[in-house]
């Protein structure tokens, strides 16, 4: 997915277990941009820490069988340091989600910009 630098993102992860429930999701991410100034590159990392849903049964001991968890995404806040222009990157971030019987399940979704 191309997007613009400073566009917001909504990620949205839905997990779905009609038999045994959802008793956790996470979503976090990682990724890299480039920064040229003359004949200088420098690769900057970024990292999202997972944010985490630990989900707990109901009063009769059943799991949810639908969770939904929001993550918001904003390109391009950082910025190159002075003198360098921005020449493109790229986040990944990966949703997971683990049923009440402990089976996991993953997703994953690329955004990436370039000059």
């Amino acid at each position: 997915m191309q997007v613009q630098e400073g566009q917001n993102i909504q990620l949205t992860l839905i997990a779905e277990d009609h038999d045994s429930g959802i008793s956790y999701t996470s979503v976090g991410g990682s990724g890299h941009y480039t920064c040229i100034a003359g004949r200088i590159t420098t690769n900057i990392a970024l990292d999202k820490v997972a944010e985490e849903q630990n989900l707990l049964p109901d009063q009769r001991g059943r799991l949810k069988t639908k969770a939904v968890q929001l993550t918001d995404v904003t390109l391009g806040a950082q910025k190159c340091p002075a003198g360098a222009i921005f020449s493109g990157g790229t986040i990944t971030y990966t949703g997971k989600s683990e049923n009440g019987q402990r089976m996991q399940n993953a997703s994953t979704i690329i955004f990436r910009r370039d000059r």
